[in-house]
């Protein structure tokens, strides 16, 4: 249910971007972000970026495989996060076909695949997390030995 309840935000919350967008124009979205973040952007490439260290440098090494070792047990959770996006989109892309919405991107067949296999993956994802399935799984005999 919580999997179903994040899908709906997320295809309200793109409809809604794509309502915005429509009414106002990019031009508006995109004068409105550089006017909220264009300072913050143009300090970070003027005083932080060039202090930063490269991707080779042996701390960064050290840092990013300590991320990847503590994301390790997340991944589960993040693919699903994915998987949940790209069915929104698909919801969001294929409604607004479906209700003839004027300029919004059509849904081609490589994102209903990609909705498909998402379906299948939260389908799969959920029973992987679920220990009811490895107990029912063992209690059957399992893998013999």
């Amino acid at each position: 249910m919580r999997t179903l309840s994040a899908i709906g935000y997320l295809t309200f919350l793109m409809a809604l971007y794509y309502a915005i967008t429509f009414a106002l124009g990019e031009a508006f979205l995109r004068n409105i972000t550089d006017a909220l973040f264009g300072g913050y952007v143009a300090y970070y490439g003027h005083y932080i970026g060039p202090n930063l260290p490269a991707l080779t440098h042996p701390a960064v090494l050290v840092i990013l495989a300590a991320a990847a070792a503590t994301l390790l047990p997340g991944v589960l959770r993040l693919s699903r996060g994915f998987a949940m996006v790209i069915l929104a989109v698909f919801l969001v892309r294929a409604g607004f076909a479906l209700t003839g919405a004027e300029g919004a991107p059509p849904p081609g067949m490589t994102l209903f695949l990609a909705a498909l296999f998402s379906v299948g993956w939260l389908f799969l994802s959920a029973a992987l997390a679920d220990p009811r399935l490895w107990t029912w799984l063992k209690e059957r005999g399992g893998p013999q030995r």
